[in-house]
């Protein structure tokens, strides 16, 4: 099993890369993996992403813990998935209240999934904009710059709030997996003004097989994509592959 992340400002954006990856254990052959999306009209959106990544590696480093100390029965990855965004939910409006943080101070979109090495399968939620490639194949979620981003329902019942849920994906046999937030359609050639066709970064990055022996994939990917098209990503991109 290899994972490659990679973060990269765009070029629309000055100070801070609002997007974050995260890649962690959550059981002995479960992975998370998460790209999330600060909003640019949020306030401090670059925080908003971190601190929903962070909360995300503490729920996966603490089930991580549990398993290896009870011999209760796994959870299905369809169990699991739930059950990981009710913690994060219930940690974020925690932490909203100690802060004393706006609704505006936690926009982020999250792509989140979960791997079953063993079994070589994923349960994937997608809430708000974002990319999903499986074995090749790939889904493009867009709300057309109106994201439902989760901080807008964090007053919801969580259970009233799941049932209405629709991006949802169920892999198996999986091979290749990869999370993508929206900046991957967003390459462009700011001298000749003309942006890259989607699918060709989408392949390049998300899809190739080459470099995969170097744990830096992504960032040589990228950085060959962009000599060979003078293209670079308008906005922040945010993404991870796992490769089983």
């Amino acid at each position: 099993m290899s994972i490659y992340q990679l973060t990269q400002i765009g070029e629309f954006h000055e100070n801070h890369c609002e997007d974050y990856v995260l890649a962690q254990s959550i059981g002995s052959d479960r992975q998370l993996l998460a790209v999330l999306d600060g909003c640019s009209m949020g306030e401090e959106s670059f925080f908003a992403s971190a601190l929903l990544g962070h909360i995300l590696k503490k729920i996966a480093k603490q089930a991580y813990f549990l398993e290896a100390h009870h011999t209760t029965a796994k959870q299905t990855l369809a169990e699991q998935l739930p059950t990981v965004l009710k913690q994060l939910f219930t940690e974020l409006r925690s932490v909203k209240n100690q802060l004393y943080l706006d609704t505006n101070q936690l926009l982020s979109t999250l792509v989140v999934a979960i791997v079953d090495e063993k079994n070589a399968e994923a349960e994937v939620g997608i809430f708000g904009d974002g990319l999903v490639v499986a074995n090749g194949v790939y889904w493009e979620y867009d709300q057309d710059n109106r994201p439902d981003y989760l901080a807008y329902h964090l007053a919801t019942d969580f259970e009233e709030w799941w049932e209405k849920q629709e991006q949802l994906l169920s892999i198996s046999d999986l091979k290749d997996l990869s999370l993508s937030t929206d900046g991957i359609l967003s390459f462009r050639n700011f001298e000749a003004q003309v942006y890259l066709d989607p699918l060709r970064a989408i392949d390049d990055l998300l899809i190739n097989s080459t470099n995969l022996q170097n744990e830096r994939m992504l960032v040589l990917q990228l950085k060959q994509l962009q000599d060979e098209t003078a293209a670079c990503p308008g906005d922040d991109l945010g993404m991870v592959r796992i490769i089983l």
